[in-house]
């Protein structure tokens, strides 16, 4: 197939929260609506848009004809559901759980939807803000209004209207609008790529091993690390200049593309940084180690994505030899790469950096494989504080707490934090320390207490 005839989804991000809400984007091109694009759902399933019928008939071809039926039969679950009442929270878990079984394919024979698409499908799917009702529970099916700013947070009623701003502070709504543009400068880079290429390209990690070992907390943010190390790597060292050199490379339809392209290298950059202040805080001797093992927990495409970067923990630590990442998670569906993936000048002294993934949940790895015990153990923005993922990730929760391992949990927002560090409190964990503070993300690290562990 030529690469004028690939499929964008083969290029771009597939089920991003702009795909999923089924009226942002055409669903084959992935142009957004817009003055001039207007979008037309399928009008079998409702779930999809199409700027035109040459691009349904493409999409229908290749992809939508196997996901269609299947999404019908999820419309029919839901409209049995009383559309006029509230959902709990126990409804909304049970609900999700119900309608990923009903989309995964049936068939042996095809491959799709598979259960991580659905899984992906319905962790995105638009609901109510205030109510957690979903578009598909009346008849006729209709789209739901959204914050005019974030674009991201939904409404189902002018009475949920009302009460939007008590669930959708000023603070998520920020986060959500740059989340939106990030998500669509994503997709515009890698469609001008015409290529799939990792978030770790957008920014890539130092050229080689630091000289000597400077701990984290000695740099005052992104720009002091920057400037004492992007001038080497780059020649250029104001990192800002960077952002809208590479903004300026692509076509974008997001007016914030430069913020979109520094959050997509602030989040490439946030894996190999986030654990390396983790480490520093649990392993009290780190800069005199020479193998490390990394737990990442709730791996999806976004930590395999930037997995590249982790390139950068071998090169922070100057005697550290050999650092082996174990991806861990129903999302974590690439296939392990066995080979040494260190940078050649690493691998001339002998470095090695390794990668394994594992599709089990991490308390059912960890069951399966109970001598696999980390260094430290990541879940990085897990958002195990939604209320549609509390009891799905109690058990790991709870097994992390038995193992007594040093672990670092991040989350984009204070108060999502605050919410899980009273959460892990009330399960008997203690809270070590406030690992960092930066403008996006929350970083807290905890353990269990009783016997004290030796990193700590």
């Amino acid at each position: 197939m030529m690469a004028q005839d690939r499929p964008p989804w083969v290029c771009a991000p597939e089920h991003t929260m702009l795909e999923v809400a089924g009226d942002m984007l055409c669903s084959w091109c992935f142009q957004p609506s817009g003055a001039h694009i207007t979008l037309k759902k399928c009008s079998l399933c409702h779930r999809v848009s199409y700027c035109s019928p040459a691009c349904q008939k493409k999409d229908w071809k290749l992809r939508h004809k196997h996901y269609c039926p299947r999404f019908q039969e999820v419309n029919k679950y839901d409209l049995e559901i009383d559309g006029e009442s509230s959902v709990t929270l126990a409804e909304l878990v049970k609900r999700q759980d119900e309608r990923r079984e009903i989309l995964k394919s049936i068939n042996p024979d095809q491959h799709e939807p598979c259960e991580a698409c659905a899984t992906t499908i319905f962790k995105r799917e638009v609901v109510c803000e205030v109510c957690f009702k979903t578009p598909y529970q009346t008849r006729p099916i209709k789209s739901f209004a959204s914050c005019p700013k974030c674009q991201l947070a939904r409404y189902c009623s002018d009475k949920c209207k009302l009460k939007l701003p008590t669930v959708h502070s000023k603070e998520q709504c920020d986060m959500l609008a740059l989340l939106h543009a990030t998500k669509r400068t994503d997709i515009d880079y890698h469609l001008d790529r015409k290529r799939l290429r990792d978030l770790g390209s957008m920014m890539n990690p130092s050229p080689k091993k630091h000289g000597r070992y400077v701990p984290m907390a000695s740099y005052t943010g992104w720009d002091h690390y920057h400037r004492a190390l992007s001038q080497e790597a780059s020649g250029i060292a104001d990192i800002a200049i960077m952002y809208g050199m590479l903004a300026s490379s692509f076509r974008s339809h997001s007016p914030q593309a430069v913020a979109g392209v520094g959050q997509l290298s602030t989040e490439s950059e946030s894996f190999p940084f986030t654990m390396i202040s983790g480490l520093e805080k649990a392993i009290p001797k780190i800069s005199t180690c020479v193998s490390l093992s990394i737990h990442v927990v709730g791996a999806s495409s976004r930590e395999l994505g930037t997995s590249g970067m982790a390139e950068e923990i071998l090169h922070h630590f100057p005697r550290l030899k050999h650092l082996h990442l174990r991806f861990i998670g129903p999302e974590a569906i690439v296939p392990t790469k066995p080979d040494n993936r260190a940078c050649p000048d690493c691998q001339a002294v002998g470095g090695r950096r390794t990668w394994s993934t594992h599709t089990e949940v991490y308390h059912d790895y960890i069951r399966q494989n109970p001598r696999s015990k980390p260094d430290l153990i990541v879940a990085l923005n897990s958002g195990h504080s939604d209320i549609t993922l509390i009891f799905s990730w109690m058990p790991t929760l709870e097994k992390i707490l038995d193992m007594n391992v040093p672990a670092l949990f991040t989350e984009y927002l204070r108060e999502e934090a605050e919410y899980e560090v009273a959460r892990l409190r009330s399960m008997g964990a203690r809270i070590v320390v406030w690992v960092g503070k930066e403008q996006m993300e929350r970083c807290h690290s905890y353990h269990k207490p009783g016997r004290p562990h030796e990193s700590w």
